[in-house]
């Protein structure tokens, strides 16, 4: 989350053209805080993640 966002209201979001933003910036994968992450559509987060080759990690708060 950035530094000020409410996280009562304004959780962070990651899914498939998250992915496919880590890809074309030559990243390795994508690291979220567990708990305080919602993910659009996971199969396709798990799916896309898996056909670029990156990795999708919740790391603890």
């Amino acid at each position: 989350p950035k530094s000020k966002q409410d996280l009562r209201f304004d959780l962070p979001t990651i899914g498939p053209r998250t992915v496919e933003g880590a890809a074309a910036a030559g990243i390795a994968g994508i690291a979220v805080i567990a708990g305080n992450t919602l993910a659009a559509d996971p199969q396709a987060l798990i799916e896309a993640a898996d056909a670029k080759g990156l990795f999708v990690i919740g790391l603890a708060g």
